[in-house]
């Protein structure tokens, strides 16, 4: 890929998509009007992208239950389940549940919905993770620290949320790993 503008040229030669980097690099080099028509022409790419998803037709049904906070903590209900449609086939999963919040920028977006799995006791490690504590549910980076658990958001702007671990006796701890996400249409 060859762009070339008032200031400067970006290439990138290899065939795999553009990096962070090289998606800064270009955006650092474009006058704002060149720069304000990028983003103009993404989202006209980006319309016709999903214009031409829904013109196919082919949509999956996903039952959600309740939903994740990327933030502060939501309230969980087995019992509040909803229907959304995306346009991926859905991984195999235990569950699915929608994002609320934007604590997970900018790899999870509100309103996305997410494929989680029940690995049991687990080793966590920065893995995403749908947490339930006691009634409250969480979409964060799980860390494992003596007698704690560290839930961290990827939006600098939410501060870590720390849990005792194991829990105690009147405590609920569930922890599902993310194996996917979408956006739902």
């Amino acid at each position: 890929m060859k762009l070339s503008g008032q200031v400067g040229t970006f290439s990138n030669t290899s065939t795999s998509s553009p990096t962070p980097s090289d998606l800064n690099q270009l955006d650092q080099k474009l006058t704002a009007d060149n720069r304000q028509k990028w983003v103009q022409y993404g989202h006209s790419l980006l319309e016709e992208q999903e214009t031409a998803v829904e013109e196919l037709g082919i949509t999956y049904d996903v039952e959600t239950v309740s939903s994740l906070a990327a933030g502060l903590g939501f309230s969980y209900d087995d019992d509040d389940k909803t229907t959304v449609q995306v346009t991926n086939e859905p991984p195999r999963h235990d569950i699915a549940s929608i994002v609320d919040g934007d604590s997970m920028l900018p790899n999870y977006h509100d309103g996305d919905v997410v494929y989680l799995i029940d690995k049991g006791i687990s080793n966590y490690s920065g893995q995403v993770c749908a947490v339930v504590v006691n009634d409250k549910t969480y979409l964060k980076r799980v860390y494992t620290e003596p007698h704690a658990l560290r839930l961290v958001s990827i939006n600098p702007k939410y501060s870590d949320i720390v849990i005792d671990f194991p829990p105690t006796e009147d405590t609920h701890i569930k922890i599902f790993s993310v194996i996917g996400s979408d956006r739902v249409i």
